[in-house]
C-alpha cells in the first residue's frame, strides 16, 4: 500500500472511531445521587432504574420502568429518542436495551413507584421461569406502555399505592401456557 493510500485508510479509521466514541449511549446510573427526570425522586434501588438517551446524547434517568414509560407516552417529540434502557433485576445496576429485556408485571416484585414492573435480561431467563418464580404476566415493551397508559403512573410513597393503582393480586395473572404463547407472539422467541 502506498503512503497516500495508507494515510487515507488511517484517516477513515480515525473518523469512524471518533464517530463511534460520540454515538449516544447510556451512562451508569449513580444510585443514591441521580434524580428521576419524571417524578423527581432519588434513584436508590439498583435492581430498578431506566434511561432514555436522545439522538443528541442527552441522558434522562428514571427510578422505575413506569416512570420511563409515562415519560415516553407524554413526549412531544418521540423522534428525538435514540435508545431506551432498563436495569436488569437479576444483575443490579446493569442497563440493558429494551429490545433485550423481558418485562414482568408481578405483585411479588414491587417496583419503586408501585406499578410492579420489573425488567430481566431476555437471554438470562425464560418467560416460564419468570412466572414460576414470581407469578404475574410477562409483557413486551409495547404492552408496558399500554399498561401505563391504561393504569396511569402509580405513585407509591411509604408503601401506600395512590392514584393509578393496579388491580388486586391475581387479576392479571395468566396461566403458564398462555405466558409462553403470549411472549412468543408479542416479543419474539426468548
Amino acid at each position: 500500500m502506498r503512503a497516500p493510500d495508507l494515510a487515507r485508510v488511517v484517516a477513515v479509521v480515525a473518523v469512524a472511531a471518533a464517530a463511534a466514541a460520540c454515538a449516544p449511549a447510556p451512562k451508569p446510573i449513580e444510585y443514591g445521587t441521580d434524580i428521576c427526570t419524571h417524578c423527581r425522586m432519588s434513584i436508590v434501588d439498583d435492581r430498578y432504574g431506566a434511561e432514555l438517551v436522545t439522538r443528541t446524547g442527552l441522558t434522562h434517568t428514571f427510578d422505575s420502568i413506569e416512570c420511563l414509560a409515562d415519560y415516553v407516552l407524554r413526549m412531544e417529540d418521540p423522534a428525538s429518542v435514540h435508545s431506551l434502557w432498563v436495569t436488569s433485576f437479576q444483575h443490579p445496576g446493569e442497563l440493558i436495551a429494551i429490545e433485550d429485556a423481558l418485562f414482568l408485571h408481578s405483585e411479588m416484585l414491587r417496583s419503586p413507584m408501585g406499578a410492579n414492573l420489573t425488567a430481566f435480561r431476555r437471554d438470562a431467563i425464560t418467560p416460564i421461569a419468570l412466572v414460576d418464580s414470581f407469578g404475574g404476566v410477562v409483557l413486551s415493551w409495547d404492552e408496558v406502555l399500554d399498561h401505563v397508559r391504561r393504569n396511569g403512573h402509580t405513585h407509591a410513597h411509604d408503601g401506600a399505592i395512590q392514584a393509578g393503582a393496579l388491580p388486586a393480586s391475581g387479576h392479571d395473572v395468566h396461566s403458564r401456557h398462555a405466558v409462553v404463547e403470549h411472549t412468543v407472539d408479542q416479543a419474539g422467541p426468548p
